[in-house]
């Protein structure tokens, strides 16, 4: 398992990918922004909608949603690497599908707590060389983390556990959109909006095997 301590990075004029970012699904999938289901009691939602904002008990300050996304991507190289390839390589004549499954939920309690917690499941289908942990990782525990936002209203909140960010970018850090599987990072991130940021990583690696994955 590749993995990499980080310390604190003082960000001035940078930004964590994804906060910017228009309309209700995002990239980064606990900054979807769904809240247009609350402007209306009467609103009709379509079926995939009433998954977000349930209500389990009476007290409504506590709510959760799910979410999910899936990926299909075929791929097939002529000559990769230029022909240049490893004693022992099988080369790929059929091309192969990088299939790409992550499901998602989302508990808010109150204004100031919430947890979100992310499943993944990548497989490369008819890929001779696999990359594990690149190319596949059958089933991960891909997010968890808990955040405190005690003042909400000034952009201020404090996010602990396993989690997906950006900076600036992605040229240093980023949650590796293109490959199969994506980069998620065991950190505690400190974000304000109106302030000079901080975010310090304690530990980030692509999940592979033993810690919290199967394969």
């Amino acid at each position: 398992m590749k993995y990499f301590t980080l310390v604190i990075i003082y960000l001035t004029g940078m930004s964590i990918q994804g906060y910017g970012q228009k309309g209700p699904i995002n990239i980064i999938r606990y900054l979807d922004d769904f809240s247009y289901l609350l402007e209306s009691d009467t609103l009709e939602r379509t079926e995939l909608e009433k998954l977000k904002y349930i209500y389990p008990f009476k007290n409504k300050n506590i709510n959760i949603s799910f979410g999910g996304e899936l990926r299909e991507q075929y791929q097939y190289y002529k000559n990769p690497n230029f022909g240049d390839l490893k004693p022992g390589t099988v080369e790929d004549v059929n091309g192969y599908l990088w299939h790409r499954a992550m499901a998602h939920a989302d508990l808010m309690l109150g204004e100031d707590w919430r947890v979100f917690t992310q499943f993944s499941s990548t497989f490369a289908l008819g890929k001779e060389n696999i990359t594990t942990g690149i190319d596949q990782n059958a089933l991960s525990l891909h997010q968890f983390f808990i955040k405190w936002s005690p003042q909400k209203s000034k952009g201020i909140f404090t996010q602990i556990g396993r989690q997906e960010f950006a900076l600036g970018s992605n040229l240093t850090i980023s949650m590796r959109e293109g490959p199969n599987t994506r980069l998620t990072f065991d950190a505690v991130v400190r974000w304000s909006r109106k302030k000079v940021s901080s975010v310090l990583c304690v530990g980030g690696y692509a999940c592979t095997s033993k810690k919290w994955c199967l394969r």
